[in-house]
Parts: C-alpha cells; sequence; structure tokens
C-alpha cells in the first residue's frame, strides 16, 4: 500500500475566524483562482491534475511568486521552503497556519495539511486524496466531486431565508447558497466535515453561513427551511467505515429517510433537493418504490433518473475509489458487496435527484423519468422550476381543448438530430432525435409528423393551428386530434420543450 504523506489525524483546529478571511484576502489578491491557475500550469482544465504527474505541473510553477507557491503547495502537495512562505504571507499568518496545523513543518520544509481548490469565485479546503490511505480515511472531507457539482448546478437559485446544506462535507453546497440565502445552515455527523465547512465559510467571508454537528434532521428539529440541499452519503453498501460515503443504514434507507422527513422542515412552497441512490430489485418497479417514499407527504415531486449501473458494476466503481492500491483487498470487498446484494434481491442501483416541493394545500403530484439525463450547467435549478410550473400547469388543466387552444413555443435550447442510413438509392433517414443543447439534456426518438408539428409551434399559432398545418401536410384529417398525440404533446410540455410563450 502506498504511504500517506499524513499518517497521523492533523489537529486542523483551524484559524479563527477573522484570521481565516485574512487569509481568503491574500489568496485572492495574488491571484489564487481557477482561471489564473489553470493558466499559470498550462492546462485548460482541472481534470488535467489527475492525468498529468505532479512534478511536470510543479515546474511549471517554480517562480517566486506567491501564486505560485500556492499552487504547489495547495494544489499540488509539493513542499516549499519556509523563506518562500514567509515572502509570500506576512508572518502573523503564516504562524496561524502553522499553529492550526493546516501547514506542517518537517525541518525547513513545510506540507499542507489539505488542499485548497478553487470552484467560481469561492476557495474550498478539503482532504488531499493521500487520506484515503492512512489510518484515519474514515473521516475523510472529500472536495468538489461530480455529485457535488450536479447538485450544485441543479440547485434552485430562489431567495431563501434560511437554507440547510444536510450532509454538508466541505461545505460547498453552503458556500453557493449563501448568495441567495439569508441564513445557512451547515450540518454534518462528521465534525471533521463540520470544521472544514467552518473554515471554508470563513475563508470566503461568508457570515450568514453556520455549521451544526449531527445526524440527519435531530440537530434542526422544528425548523423550517426554504430550501433543503442534500448530497448525503448514499452509497449502497456493506460497509459502514467511511462518513462521506456509507450512512450505516441498510441498503438505500439513508436516503428514503430524508425523503420522508424533509417536508416536515419545509416552509409551505418550499424545495428540498436531494441526491440519492435507490436499489432496484427484481420484479420491483423503481418508480414505485420511490412513489412509495413520499406518499402522503404533502408534497409534489419531480425525480430525475441519471443513471442506473448493474449491481456488479456498482460495487466494482465504488471500491475501486478506496481499495484500487490494493488487488487482493478488492477481491475480498467486492465478493462482499455482491453477497450483499444478493442476500437483498438488489439486481442494480439506480441514481438521481429528488426534488420535493412543500405543497400542502393541493392534490399532490409525483413524476419520475426512465429516460436518463444529464444535468449540463447552472441553468438547471431553473429548468427544474419551470418542470414544476409546467406540470402544475397541466395537473391544473384537463382538458385538452384547452392546452391546445394556446399557442406554445419550442424552447431555444431544443434541437433535433436527423440519422440517415445509407441504402441503393442514397442516404435514407431512419431517426429524428430531439434533445436539448442546454440545462437539463434528455434525449428521444420522434416521428417526422411531431417534427412538422413542432416546427409550426412559434408562439403565435394555438397548438391546434400547428397540429392542422402538419396533419394538412402529411394527408391527415386535421379535424380530429388522436388521444396518443395529445398524450405525447402533454408531455412535450412537461418536459420543457414546449412553453407558454408568456412564460
Amino acid at each position: 500500500m502506498k504511504k500517506s504523506r499524513c499518517p497521523s489525524d492533523p489537529p486542523l483546529s483551524f484559524p479563527q475566524a477573522e484570521a481565516a478571511t485574512r487569509f481568503g484576502r491574500i489568496l485572492q489578491d495574488t491571484g489564487y483562482s481557477g482561471p489564473q491557475i489553470l493558466q499559470a500550469l498550462g492546462i485548460n482544465d482541472f481534470r488535467a491534475l489527475r492525468l498529468i504527474p505532479p512534478p511536470v505541473l510543479a515546474a511549471r510553477v517554480e517562480g517566486d511568486r506567491p501564486l505560485d507557491l500556492f499552487i504547489r503547495l495547495f494544489l499540488l502537495e509539493e513542499p516549499v521552503k519556509r523563506n518562500e512562505l514567509k515572502r509570500a504571507i506576512p508572518a502573523s499568518v503564516a504562524k496561524e497556519l502553522l499553529s492550526s496545523g493546516l501547514i506542517r513543518a518537517s525541518g525547513d520544509s513545510l506540507r499542507a495539511s489539505l488542499k485548497l481548490r478553487p470552484h467560481k469565485d469561492s476557495i474550498l479546503a478539503h482532504d488531499a486524496a493521500d487520506r484515503l490511505l492512512s489510518a484515519n480515511r474514515d473521516s475523510f472531507v472529500m472536495g468538489v466531486g461530480e455529485s457535488s457539482l450536479t447538485l450544485l448546478n441543479a440547485t434552485i437559485r430562489r431567495r431563501s431565508r434560511k437554507t440547510l446544506d444536510l450532509g454538508t462535507g466541505c461545505g460547498i453546497q453552503a458556500v453557493e447558497a449563501a448568495a441567495h440565502s439569508e441564513r445557512v445552515l451547515a450540518l454534518d455527523v462528521n465534525p471533521r466535515a463540520v470544521r472544514f465547512a467552518a473554515f471554508n465559510a470563513a475563508l470566503n467571508g461568508l457570515a450568514n453561513v453556520e455549521t451544526v454537528e449531527g445526524s440527519l434532521f435531530h440537530p434542526v428539529e422544528g425548523n423550517l427551511f426554504d430550501l433543503i440541499v442534500s448530497n448525503p452519503p448514499f452509497v449502497i453498501s456493506p460497509e459502514k467505515g467511511y462518513i462521506y460515503r456509507d450512512a450505516g443504514m441498510d441498503a438505500d434507507r439513508v436516503c428514503e429517510t430524508i425523503v420522508r422527513q424533509a417536508p416536515n422542515h419545509l416552509y409551505e412552497g418550499g424545495y428540498c433537493q436531494i441526491l440519492c441512490n435507490w436499489v432496484e430489485r427484481f420484479g420491483e418497479d423503481w418508480k414505485e418504490r420511490l412513489a412509495s417514499w413520499c406518499a402522503g407527504s404533502g408534497c409534489d415531486v419531480l425525480v430525475m433518473l441519471l443513471e442506473r449501473q448493474d449491481a456488479e458494476a456498482y460495487a466494482a466503481l465504488w471500491i475501486g475509489h478506496t481499495e484500487k492500491a490494493e488487488a487482493e483487498r478488492f477481491g475480498t470487498k467486492y465478493g462482499e458487496w455482491l453477497r450483499y446484494y444478493r442476500e437483498r434481491g438488489i439486481r442494480s442501483i439506480g441514481s438521481g435527484l429528488i426534488t420535493m416541493r412543500r405543497s400542502s394545500g393541493s392534490r399532490n403530484w409525483f413524476r419520475a423519468n426512465d429516460t436518463p439525463a444529464v444535468v449540463r450547467g447552472p441553468r438547471c435549478g431553473r429548468v427544474i422550476q419551470q418542470t414544476f410550473k409546467a406540470i402544475d400547469f397541466l395537473e391544473a388543466t384537463a382538458d385538452d381543448r384547452t392546452v391546445f387552444g394556446l399557442p406554445f413555443l419550442v424552447s431555444q435550447e431544443v434541437r433535433i438530430r436527423q440519422d440517415l442510413q445509407h441504402s441503393p438509392r442514397g442516404w435514407k433517414s431512419v431517426a429524428q432525435v430531439l434533445f436539448m443543447d442546454g440545462g437539463i439534456a434528455v434525449s428521444e426518438r420522434i416521428s417526422p409528423f411531431t417534427v412538422e408539428f413542432l416546427a409550426g409551434c412559434d408562439g403565435r399559432r394555438t397548438l391546434r393551428e400547428a397540429f392542422a398545418k402538419a396533419a394538412c401536410d402529411a394527408g391527415i384529417d386535421p379535424a380530429i386530434i388522436p388521444l396518443p398525440f395529445r398524450r405525447e404533446v402533454r408531455r412535450l410540455i412537461e418536459c420543457g420543450y414546449l412553453a407558454l410563450p408568456s412564460a
């Protein structure tokens, strides 16, 4: 096994809030931001950090600028000399970093006990990957991973009186929510994560973020929120060893518990957005399983399926995160995980985003998509909010005659791709694929007739007029709109392909 650079748990008491804020300003003043770091390293994306050896990158920032020093120390995990640090920051700040354990001394060399990763206009501290190879790996605090980015992009960003980040980790969700929230509570069961989140709030000068230690909703009992976001330890496994990954509850029970308890902590009209993994058992419809979690919740619920993996691939993926350095240990754990799944009849695992909106004064609805979606960019939260409005409209407008009597407009993000197949007579169209080029990407095949129908949805014609035009061109009776097509149009509205111009 590769030896960890930090075999013992650093104290990481972290500087006082004022000192952390002062250090954050120093980092910002030196240009410690995403664009400037990428430029200094000569790379286009932070993912390149995993592909290019650190010594190669370190050679590109060998200069004596404070920015070069901070990149080597806090991003590339390279040692620096004491006199280099003295030139870069005031002596009082250096002393605070050393006494808190954020920087550790070994003779004349200094190493960082954590990583500092820029994200947008913020800087986030988190553990280096080496900690997963140490004796203290159970309390590992991860940085901004793919799941973090998915939830960040999907979050509905409207004004919030009070926001809860449940399972805050390093605090990235809380830091982002601070911009549109009067008050943010960042909660985690891992005491070390709570300390990281508090440090990151101070590092970024955020006075409206508070940290709370505890499990699930117990520490905030009696509190109501306009927004709850949660990226919990959702991995379905037989293990309990990694707080960031394992909830210590059977199968998908932690996600079910959050879904069942969250409505009690929402203001009317408030949203809860949870990244979830759920089990898919033989002979069981996963949508019905999730619907049962939400039954009687007083919430409207939208479930976005993001991925589905068979049990074998899922186990290999997650075990690989922590055991890839030891083939024998990997094999043992892999067998344990598969046995765990077999005993519970688990054939596959679904992952996705569950968005709940407290709406106790009406008949609640539940929607779940069968086609996996891709979350792209920060517009996703707005798209999800628009989806709620579209479904509200459809639920309130049961009569298709009313729907088809209104003008709708094709969304600007809609694209249609035509698939061609070669034949003796030349290229032949075999499929038309409808997809969204921004926000939430979902693709599906549609008929040539639907393509022509959508061409007529210009925001001026009613849906009935657009249908009549397409029907005449296709030689179909324009006076009769078939029930299957009416259902298809409702789905196009629900998925955001069509929108009322006023929306």
